[in-house]
């Protein structure tokens, strides 16, 4: 909820679930909600990396990362790499799909699909567009928790804002009920009870 912060330590990474969105934060990254609702996602990376999918952006939605010299909104669904260095002084946007803008000391960059830029700076913002990079090992495992969620078979049986829907795919299967449908049933061993 707004207010919380979380911490990924050195050699840690963590995912968050926001319905719509997947948020994945790299090591020693750190990070808070500054407002979150239906409408408004704004999140606050003090340092660190943060890969972010977008998977769905309505007309009146808000989707805004803030670093110390900048704020991106994302303008389309797609997926966003936000970098913040530690003492506040630069930040690296690269987007792989959709498009943004940054906005920092009165300064706005839009950024499309295939872009890297990096913006230094605090009393006035520099841009540098640059090459984009190929995916690193923290870029992969992103991309390897979001396939989880595209090839989800419970997808079809639940709502693609049902947090940790892919999840019942580990440990469970999906069988069609005469009474009452499709249900999820666990996969437990013979004698298994829960208490």
């Amino acid at each position: 909820t707004t207010g919380d912060r979380l911490w990924a330590d050195r050699d840690a990474r963590a995912e968050v679930e926001l319905g719509s969105a997947s948020i994945h934060l790299g090591p020693n990254t750190g990070f808070s909600f500054l407002n979150l609702d239906d409408r408004t996602v704004q999140i606050e990376l003090s340092s660190g990396t943060l890969d972010l999918r977008v998977r769905r952006l309505d007309r009146d939605s808000v989707f805004e990362v803030d670093t110390p010299n900048q704020a991106l909104t994302a303008l389309q669904p797609g997926r966003y790499r936000i970098e913040a260095s530690e003492d506040g002084n630069y930040t690296v946007v690269t987007i792989r799909e959709g498009e943004g803008e940054s906005i920092g000391n009165g300064q706005a960059y839009t950024i499309h699909a295939g872009q890297r830029i990096t913006l230094s700076g605090t009393d006035s913002l520099n841009a540098e567009l640059q090459q984009i990079a190929a995916p690193d090992d923290f870029d992969n495992w992103s991309y390897s928790r979001d396939r989880r969620y595209d090839n989800s078979r419970s997808a079809q049986y639940c709502s693609q804002d049902l947090v940790g829907m892919e999840d019942l795919d580990d440990y469970g299967d999906w069988r069609s009920d005469s009474s009452y449908g499709n249900v999820w049933f666990p996969r437990v061993s013979s004698g298994w009870a829960p208490y």
